[in-house]
């Protein structure tokens, strides 16, 4: 046995002694072990540590993309408050609207086309222009120039009235063959609608033909008539046909006249005051009052005179009214009037 104190001697290290002593040295004092007592093997090399992975090539980030109309930063604390600050800080300015109106299409129609041109037309412009010698800037001629020769034929045709002028008019019948639209009048509901009074005297006041020429027409006279007015062979006729069917057929050029004295008659109500004042105080309308008594029976002399006054009265019509009157039916019979007394 190993003397203890020995033992303590070599083995016992004070926790004072520096950490930094050779420890081989110490181990290479050593007694040999106690019999029976095997020491392990020394302590070998460590085996090498497994190799390191390879480094990836990792691509820098990309820089953050713009959004609704900003760029964020990175380093800064941006939140979805900050975005809405951003948006609201540069609001998306609206194209302002262009006009729709039918004038400032034409005007920017015109600007663009070099081919369409004010002045040159060839139609009853020319005639109805020299009819106003004494003054100008008659109704006809404001209505030519403002618009060109291309659009003449379009805007004076007679355009379609409310679908509920007819439908005012219409008795209510037994429909025996159903017409092709709800606005529409087939040949049997004619016949039925001519014996009705009240229907007769209304066509009579809006189409100026006489209540006692309608009244008289009978079943062949209806029936040329339908076929005449049937324009697209339908077996149906529209407003538009039948109105324009019985002005044609039945309405006589002392008609003709008579109502459009009518027509004239409300359209100088609507002068400026100073202008009625004006009118009641000259000679045309001494002339005014005679055709007013009998439109049907004055002479070929007297329509003339006096649609060459009211011609050059109807430029003092306000704007609205005027363009009002050109996009009615009416001022279809106004030409019609400038064509049979304007060049006498």
């Amino acid at each position: 046995m190993l003397n203890s104190s020995e033992l303590r001697n070599y083995l016992v290290v004070d926790p004072l002694d520096p950490l930094d002593e050779d420890l081989d040295e110490l181990a290479g004092t050593l007694p040999p072990p106690p019999p029976g007592i095997d020491l392990p093997p020394p302590v070998t090399d460590m085996p090498p540590p497994p190799p390191s992975l390879p480094e990836l090539d990792i691509p820098p980030p990309s820089p953050p993309t713009p959004q609704f109309g900003f760029t964020p930063d990175p380093g800064s604390d941006s939140d979805l408050l900050d975005a809405a600050n951003s948006l609201s800080s540069s609001p998306i300015e609206s194209a302002p609207e262009s006009p729709r109106d039918f004038k400032s299409v034409w005007e920017r129609r015109k600007s663009t086309d070099p081919t369409v041109a004010s002045s040159d037309r060839d139609s009853i412009y020319n005639r109805i222009d020299r009819i106003s010698s004494g003054k100008s800037g008659s109704l006809m001629e404001r209505y030519s120039d403002r618009f060109g020769s291309d659009l003449d034929r379009e805007i004076i045709v007679m355009r379609k009235k409310d679908q509920t002028d007819l439908a005012s008019i219409k008795p209510t019948v037994e429909l025996i063959s159903a017409p092709t639209k709800a606005t529409e009048m087939s040949f049997d509901e004619l016949i039925d609608a001519m014996g009705d009074s009240g229907f007769v005297d209304m066509v009579s006041e809006k189409t100026g033909v006489s209540s006692e020429k309608l009244s008289e027409l009978d079943m062949d006279s209806l029936r040329s008539f339908f076929d005449l007015a049937d324009q697209d062979g339908s077996g149906a006729l529209d407003f538009d046909e039948f109105v324009a069917g019985v002005i044609q057929s039945f309405r006589s050029r002392d008609e003709d006249f008579s109502h459009f004295f009518g027509v004239i008659n409300n359209l100088l109500g609507e002068l400026p005051e100073d202008k009625t004042n004006e009118f009641i105080s000259s000679e045309g309308f001494e002339i005014f009052k005679r055709v007013g008594e009998d439109p049907a029976g004055v002479e070929h002399d007297s329509r003339s005179e006096f649609f060459k006054m009211v011609n050059e009265l109807l430029v003092d019509l306000p704007e609205p009214v005027m363009q009002s009157f050109i996009n009615s039916p009416d001022f279809e019979l106004y030409k019609q009037i400038a064509e049979r007394y304007g060049d006498s």
